[in-house]
């Protein structure tokens, strides 16, 4: 027994599928992020970690987030040009 879609609801179906996935996925690349900063405070709070350690820890950091942040912003601008153009396919098949 398949689940019967309407076809004006695919595109936005699809397009909230894609965008729950896509911030799951920002979530754990951000996760990674936080971890690095916790893991640079704890170094330093021991004084176990040479300065230029330190530094390129927190650049790593810094990195790995405003990354996240630039390929969720294109996926959620990727998703939102498919959506209008599934929406629009849809509405002109619904014309003829």
């Amino acid at each position: 027994m398949a689940l019967q879609i309407p076809v004006r609801m695919r595109a936005p179906i699809k397009f909230v599928i894609h965008v729950v996935v896509g911030g799951i996925l920002f979530l754990v690349v951000a996760l990674v992020a936080v971890l690095i900063a916790a893991a640079v405070k704890a170094l330093e709070s021991l004084h176990v970690a040479s300065p230029w350690l330190i530094q390129g820890l927190e650049t790593a950091e810094k990195v790995v987030f405003w990354v996240d942040m630039a390929v969720f912003g294109l996926l959620l601008l990727a998703e939102i040009l498919r959506l209008i153009r599934g929406v629009l396919k849809d509405w002109r098949r619904d014309d003829q």
